[in-house]
């Protein structure tokens, strides 16, 4: 049901919106292609004190880098007749100001759009609630990409210190070759894959000969030097999938997956000639020495690295007993062959 009131009472009400709202109201002409202001309330006065009745909208919003998309506003109300409701992100007097601003059309007896009744909400203070939370966004995304970036850092660092650890816990600190443990570990993972695979195996067990002669005589950093030449020696003659190490004292071993027990052997004659050619300056002394090299490869029988190793050591015994300097190969026994008459 509705209350009609009496034309004075609701001129005055819609008198006391108009001139009491904290809201810009604003009446404007439809003049050809133009809109004209025709008076505008209290509080658009307020926002924009350079705003007068009788301003031409198409001059005062062409002063704006946004003017061509608020115009379209005016211009679609007055075409459909219809409501029209946007945001304007306007400039004024230096300040960015935002505006939910809705047009009403109001038409004669005919239903055409002489006039459009505008009204603005100001959003300023939600822009600038979102810029600060833009602002807030980008610190964040700065602080995160600072501390990625410093975790980064660490973790790499860490990295680095667990693969020193690792190297010194796996390698000989004087020569740095793989030491006893790690060389057993991989020796031991080599002899289970070259059995399940059928591929061969051999293993060197090298001593340097007569080294406490030189460790007594010239001492002990002079029996460095000399452990330290014969590694180099090792790792210049090794490929990427041999493995060498320093078992203890004077003695070392290279395993070499994928060679026979001949090609062990040209492999540690020639290792033990380019030893026997070093010369090791200590003071006004040139050291020279030589090794003994024992070989052994994998057996038909043989289920771990251990037995390979008995045999490598027993030839290594072997080159000792038989004046040093020299190498002994232990070969597997040749399988017994039967006689056929047919």
């Amino acid at each position: 049901m509705k209350f009609p009131l009496a034309a004075d009472v609701e001129l005055a009400f819609f008198r006391q919106i108009w001139d009491k709202s904290d809201d810009p109201f604003w009446l404007c002409q439809c003049v050809g292609d133009d809109f004209v202001l025709a008076v505008i309330n209290p509080a658009e006065e307020v926002v924009d004190p350079r705003i007068h009745p009788g301003m031409s909208l198409l001059t005062y919003i062409g002063g704006y880098p946004e003017g061509v998309q608020l115009i379209s506003g005016y211009y679609e109300c007055r075409d459909a007749a219809r409501t029209v409701s946007f945001r304007q992100q306007v400039t004024i007097q230096g300040e960015e100001k935002l505006f939910q601003t809705m047009l009403v059309p109001v038409t004669d007896a005919l239903g055409k759009v002489t006039h459009i009744c505008g009204t603005s909400r100001d959003m300023s203070q939600y822009l600038q609630a979102q810029r600060a939370q833009e602002e807030f966004s980008r610190q964040l995304e700065r602080q995160v990409a600072e501390r990625t970036e410093a975790l980064n850092a660490v973790n790499a660092e860490l990295r680095e210190a667990n693969r020193i650890l690792e190297r010194l816990a796996s390698s000989d600190s004087l020569t740095e070759l793989d030491n006893r443990r790690c060389f057993f570990d991989k020796a031991g993972a080599e002899a289970v894959r070259a059995r399940r695979y059928g591929h061969p195996l051999s293993l060197q067990m090298l001593d340097i000969d007569h080294f406490k002669a030189i460790n007594d005589r010239y001492g002990h950093i002079a029996g460095d030097r000399v452990l330290m030449a014969v590694a180099d020696v090792l790792r210049a003659n090794l490929r990427h999938s041999d493995i060498a190490a320093r078992l203890g004292g004077e003695e070392f071993a290279i395993l070499l997956p994928e060679t026979s027990i001949d090609d062990a052997s040209v492999h540690a004659e020639r290792i033990r000639q380019s030893v026997a050619a070093l010369s090791i300056a200590h003071g006004s002394d040139r050291l020279t020495l030589t090794v003994s090299i024992g070989i052994a490869g994998m057996g038909a029988n043989d289920e771990s690295i251990e037995p390979i190793l008995m045999r490598a050591d027993k030839s290594l015994y072997r080159a000792k007993e038989e004046g040093r300097n020299r190498v002994c190969a232990n070969r597997p026994a040749e399988p017994a062959r039967s006689l056929s008459l047919f």
